[in-house]
């Protein structure tokens, strides 16, 4: 088939120059309905729970971000210890995370359920072996949302919204105009893919009743715990002093407890302008933030 040819030539190429830049890249390619099977049903008492990342007018399709395992969010797709090194070319197994037929829970931006979609479609993306899904029925504003296979061990935990009083939340902001601050960087490091975003900044608790903020920008992004009066930072990621080809935005898409050990992980969107998908935020046993998962076609953190 001629286009199909055609159009995977040129994201192998696209690709090729992303590599050299040290990140790996996803986007859309032509395909036809696989049929496949749904996935066996999980044992009872592993523990095991499977989340699709979000997905957007430039990607098309949900791919594999995180697995819940004894306890632990981890990679759906096992990241190189080097950054400059690409992934396996695989996406994980089919029958799991590209099951024509399988069902997937949509998740709202504080974890709990709107819609139950299944799998109509899958294209597979040659560059990083990973089938690009299509969930339907289609459900306006499902596109942003995070999936959990209906499967999983998974269940909805009590959202983790919290908003707080004026004070706390202009002192968050002013902390994360000098930490995360893009507006020296300007309209160079805005990308098309963050954009439309228009939500930047959430604030949330924890089971144990810590309360924090989450600030994202076209530079960087900001978690902080509010400590009295005063917010302490226990993870950020910024880079104000880099060229515009390094940019990278960073949005919320949800808030909630993936491993529902009380501590709600943070589901960001970013985008280099070359490569983007979703990353996973969260606190490990030990009380530190880390990225805890990375969905395959993200830029490397």
């Amino acid at each position: 088939m001629p286009t199909l040819t055609t159009r995977a030539d040129g994201r192998r190429a696209i690709s090729a120059a992303i590599v050299l830049c040290a990140f790996l890249t996803v986007g859309e390619v032509a395909g036809t309905p696989v049929p496949g099977t749904p996935p066996p049903a999980i044992p009872p008492g592993t523990g095991e729970s499977f989340f699709l990342s979000s997905s957007t007018r430039w990607n098309e399709g949900h791919v594999p971000l995180a697995i819940v395992r004894r306890g632990d969010v981890v990679d759906a797709v096992a990241r190189h210890a080097s950054p400059s090194a690409r992934r396996t070319h695989g996406c994980g197994p089919r029958a799991r995370w590209a099951a024509i037929g399988s069902r997937w829970h949509a998740l709202d931006e504080w974890g709990q359920i709107v819609s139950t979609r299944t799998v109509s479609r899958r294209e597979i993306y040659d560059v990083t072996g990973c089938a690009e899904l299509t969930l339907s029925p289609a459900s306006k504003g499902d596109d942003l949302a995070i999936f959990v296979s209906v499967d999983s061990s998974w269940h909805p935990s009590p959202s983790p919204a919290w908003l707080p009083d004026g004070a706390a939340q202009t002192s968050f902001r002013a902390l994360a105009d000098t930490t995360i601050d893009d507006r020296r960087a300007g309209r160079r490091a805005r990308h098309r893919e963050c954009d439309p975003m228009k939500r930047r900044v959430a604030f949330f608790t924890s089971a144990t009743g810590e309360r924090y903020g989450v600030a994202t920008s076209d530079i960087g992004y900001l978690v902080a715990r509010l400590d009295g009066e005063s917010w302490t930072p226990v993870l950020s990621r910024s880079e104000p002093g880099k060229h515009p080809p390094s940019f990278t935005c960073y949005r919320p898409i949800a808030i909630f407890d993936m491993n529902q050990d009380g501590s709600p992980e943070i589901v960001l969107f970013q985008s280099t302008g070359e490569s983007w998908g979703d990353l996973v935020l969260g606190r490990g046993r030990d009380g530190n933030w880390t990225v805890v998962a990375i969905s395959p076609g993200s830029a490397i953190v």
